[in-house]
C-alpha cells in the first residue's frame, strides 16, 4: 500500500465519530449528555476478553460509564460478498438498533471489515462512525507492531 494511501486510510479511521452523516436518522447525544451517556462495548464473535477489558478500562478515564456485553456472532447480512471481510456500515446500522437511549455502543472485532470509497466498493478500514449516530465499529485486524491494545483504543475512541 502507497503510503500516501495509509495516511488516508489511517485519517479517515481517527475521525470515526465525524466522518459521514447516518442514514438511519438516529439522533446523536449532545455534548453534555455525551459525558453522561453509557458508553457499551460489544465484542463480536472470537474478540479476545483481554483486549476488550484494556478497551474498557481506558474509555472509563474519559467516560464514568462503561458497560461491556458478551460476544456475540455477526449478523447474518454483514460479510461481503466475496466472503472474506464484514461490511462496516452493516455493523454500525445493526448496533445502532440496540442502543438505548445516553447510549453509545462500541462494536469491536478482530476480523476484517470494509467499507465504500468512492469507486472502491470493498476498502478495507481499522473502523467506521457516522457522525450524527450511536454507534461505531472498530477492529484490530489491520492494525501491526507494538501497542495493538493501545491502537485499538485510539481508533475506538475516535
Amino acid at each position: 500500500m502507497k503510503t500516501g494511501n495509509l495516511f488516508f486510510v489511517l485519517l479517515s479511521v481517527l475521525s470515526l465519530f465525524s466522518c459521514n452523516q447516518e442514514k438511519s436518522g438516529v439522533n446523536q447525544l449532545s455534548q453534555s449528555d455525551e459525558n453522561k451517556a453509557t458508553i457499551i462495548i460489544q465484542p463480536f464473535d472470537e474478540f479476545p476478553e483481554n483486549e476488550t477489558q484494556t478497551i474498557a478500562v481506558e474509555l472509563t478515564k474519559v467516560y464514568s460509564k462503561v458497560t461491556i456485553n458478551k460476544n456475540i456472532p455477526f449478523p447474518s447480512n454483514s460479510i461481503n460478498p466475496s466472503g472474506k471481510r464484514y461490511r462496516a456500515d452493516s455493523l454500525i446500522k445493526y448496533l445502532s438498533k440496540h442502543a438505548p437511549k445516553n447510549t453509545l455502543i462500541i462494536g469491536l472485532t478482530n476480523k476484517d471489515i470494509s467499507t465504500q470509497k468512492g469507486e472502491i466498493k470493498d476498502w478495507g478500514v481499522f473502523g467506521l462512525g457516522y457522525c450524527p449516530g450511536k454507534s461505531c465499529i472498530a477492529s484490530n485486524f489491520r492494525l501491526k507492531g507494538k501497542n495493538r491494545a493501545e491502537k485499538l483504543y485510539k481508533v475506538a475512541i475516535h
